[in-house]
């Protein structure tokens, strides 16, 4: 049965995150050490002490989490256990790329770090938000956004689970989107607590510059199977894949696509890398599938006592 390392997205930063992984081994030590350096400010100190607001801001959260994942990631290669695939939903699908050697960790660094400002600078200029729906039937929810009037500035934004999805749009638009939502069966419509209305049009502005940014990156040829956000598919060509990180902003993750992708490569067991939420979208889409977290000393010691 293979292994895939999935990386967890925006939302689960928190005071202390990393803190016990980087007293108790030098490898993560050091990667926070080389993120304060590469932003020249110190991330490590905000990620261990707060304040929460500070570290919750888009351009500090995007890249306290990258780093936190690729700590984890390293610490189990440390250990021998590796993946035979990788993907990671939203900003997550950066530390999917470093551990298929796309690039290296300082340039994840410098890339979030853009992405982050560059997100946070159009949410301050369109503001929105983002809601979750539960429990509507994939083929009603794969259809939903079809019932929006043309006039509602709301988009799916990620499908995530057979009984998940996330629409982003303007906050006056989203409660229409969720009376549209629970007329189509929906069971639950939840409010999310973002900074913006992310993977939707209101991002327009951040996606422009991020592909004037992203001219200047170079992405190196993948040496593991790695899954898009942007097509849900496996995708290999390093110039595909940049334009697939700009379109991604503005565009929904495809996580269920990228669940039934990694599932058709033989994938059977799941470790998600710096959090405790893909998992469940995994158990909800494959009820036979093993899943894993790391996301400190405890649930590493735990995923290694498997091994």
């Amino acid at each position: 049965m293979k292994t895939a390392f999935i990386f967890s997205g925006q939302g689960t930063q928190k005071v202390g995150m990393g803190k016990d992984l980087a007293e108790k081994y030098p490898l993560a030590k050091s990667l926070f050490e080389r993120a304060d350096a590469a932003l020249e400010r110190n991330l490590s100190a905000l990620c261990c002490n707060g304040p929460e607001e500070v570290l919750s801001r888009t351009e500090n959260a995007q890249p306290a989490i990258f780093t936190l994942e690729v700590a984890c990631l390293e610490l189990l290669r440390e250990q021998g256990i590796t993946p035979d695939a990788v993907a990671g939903h939203s900003v997550g699908e950066y530390a999917a790329l470093y551990a298929a050697g796309a690039f290296d960790f300082e340039t994840g660094i410098q890339i979030l770090h853009e992405r982050g400002m560059l997100m946070r600078e159009a949410a301050e200029n369109n503001a929105g938000g983002m809601m979750a729906v539960m429990g509507l039937p994939l083929e009603k929810a794969l259809a939903i956004a079809k019932e929006f009037p043309p006039d509602l500035c709301a988009d799916i934004a990620a499908y995530n689970s057979p009984q998940q999805l996330v629409i982003s749009g303007k906050v006056e638009d989203l409660q229409k989107a969720g009376e549209i939502a629970k007329a189509k069966g929906a069971k639950r419509v939840i409010p999310l607590k973002v900074a913006g209305a992310f993977h939707s049009r209101l991002q327009a502005e951040a996606r422009e510059k991020m592909k004037a940014f992203c001219q200047t990156l170079t992405l190196k040829p993948l040496s593991l199977p790695y899954v898009a956000n942007y097509s849900g598919k496996l995708e290999s060509d390093p110039v595909v894949i940049r334009n697939m990180l700009c379109e991604q902003l503005t565009s929904p993750v495809q996580w269920l696509g990228c669940l039934e992708s990694l599932k058709a490569q033989g994938i059977g067991t799941y470790i998600e890398c710096g959090g405790a939420v893909l998992t469940a979208f995994v158990t909800a889409f494959d009820k036979e599938a093993v899943v894993r977290n790391v996301f400190d000393a405890q649930t590493l010691e735990s995923v290694q006592g498997e091994a």
